[in-house]
C-alpha cells in the first residue's frame, strides 16, 4: 500500500484529489486509462513536488485538476477545491474559478501570453474577467505585481510585447500575472525548464516567496529532482500514470520504497 506523508498537524487542506482516474474513450479505440487513483492534498503554504520522466501522467494530473481535457478523456474521482468540488463542474463557473482561486504557470510563458498584444493590455484584460476593477486600477496593480518580483521598470515593461523579454523575464511576468488574482493555490507546470541557472534561480525565489509571504499553497510539477530537493515539503512519484511514491521530501530522497524512484535518484547522482 501506498505510504502517505503525515498530515496529522497541518492546516485543512486546499486542494483534495480522491482516486482521481482519466480514461482514454475516444473513437474506435477501446478505452485506455491513462491516470491511475491519484490521491492528493495540498496545504496552505506548502509545496508538492510532482515528479515522474515524460509519459509518467504529472501533466496529465495537472489538467485533470483544471479540467481542461479534450472530449475524448473522462475523469472520475474527486477534485475538491476549498470544498468545491471541480470534477464535473460547469465551464462557466470553471472559468470564474481558474486564475482567480487556481493559478497556472505554463510550462512555456510565450504559449499563456499573446505575443501581439502588450503586457500592460494583458493584465488589464486578465484582471477585467476576474474583478471589477478599472482599466487605471488594473494598470497600478499590474506595476505593483511587477515590482514584486523584482522586474526592473515595470511601467516600461507594460508597454512592451512578449517577444521583446526574455524567457526568464516573461516567466516572472506569468508570476507576476497570475497573482494579481490572488489565487490560493498555484500549479506550476515545468516553471524552469529551458532557463538559464540564474533565471531558474530568480524563478523559484518568487515561487518561495509566494508561499511563505502569501501563504499559498504549490504543485511543483517537474522532471528536475534538484528542484524537487530545495523546493518542495512532500514529493509524488509518478511512472505510468501512477502514483508510486508519495511522502516528505527528506523520506523519499533518504528512504525511497519503489523501484522507480531509487532508479531516478540513482539517475540523478550520475548525471
Amino acid at each position: 500500500m501506498l505510504e502517505h506523508p503525515d498530515m496529522s498537524e497541518t492546516p485543512e487542506p486546499l486542494l483534495v484529489l480522491t482516486d482521481v482516474c482519466a480514461d482514454f474513450v475516444g473513437g474506435e479505440v477501446a478505452s485506455h486509462r491513462l491516470l491511475h487513483n491519484v490521491s492528493f492534498s495540498l496545504q496552505p503554504g506548502r509545496i508538492v513536488g510532482l515528479a515522474g520522466q515524460s509519459g509518467s501522467g504529472k501533466t496529465m494530473t495537472c489538467r485533470s485538476i483544471l479540467q481542461r481535457l479534450d472530449s475524448s478523456i473522462r475523469v472520475s474521482g474527486s477534485i475538491r477545491l476549498m470544498g468545491k468540488e471541480l470534477n464535473g463542474m460547469g465551464e462557466k463557473e470553471l472559468r470564474s474559478i481558474r486564475g482567480k482561486e487556481i493559478g497556472y504557470i505554463v510550462q512555456n510563458p510565450m504559449n499563456a501570453l499573446i505575443s501581439v498584444h502588450t503586457i500592460g493590455s494583458q493584465f488589464v484584460e486578465t484582471i477585467g474577467a476576474h474583478t471589477r476593477s478599472s482599466k487605471k486600477d488594473a494598470l497600478e496593480l499590474a506595476v505593483q505585481a511587477l515590482e514584486s518580483v523584482r522586474l526592473p521598470d515595470p511601467a516600461m515593461l507594460l508597454k512592451k510585447y512578449p517577444f521583446e523579454l526574455s524567457g526568464g523575464m516573461l516567466q516572472r511576468v506569468l508570476i507576476a500575472l497570475t497573482m494579481c488574482l490572488s489565487p490560493a493555490v498555484v500549479i506550476a507546470d515545468e516553471p524552469t525548464t529551458a532557463l538559464d541557472t540564474v533565471n531558474q534561480y530568480r524563478v523559484l525565489h518568487e515561487l518561495e516567496r509566494l508561499r511563505l509571504t502569501h501563504g499559498v499553497a504549490i504543485l511543483l510539477i517537474t522532471h528536475d529532482l534538484d528542484v524537487i530537493a530545495e523546493m518542495a515539503d512532500e514529493v509524488i512519484v509518478m511512472h505510468e500514470g501512477r502514483m508510486v511514491e508519495y511522502n516528505d521530501v527528506l523520506s523519499v530522497f533518504n528512504r525511497p520504497q519503489h523501484p522507480y524512484t531509487k532508479e531516478l535518484l540513482r539517475s540523478r547522482l550520475n548525471n
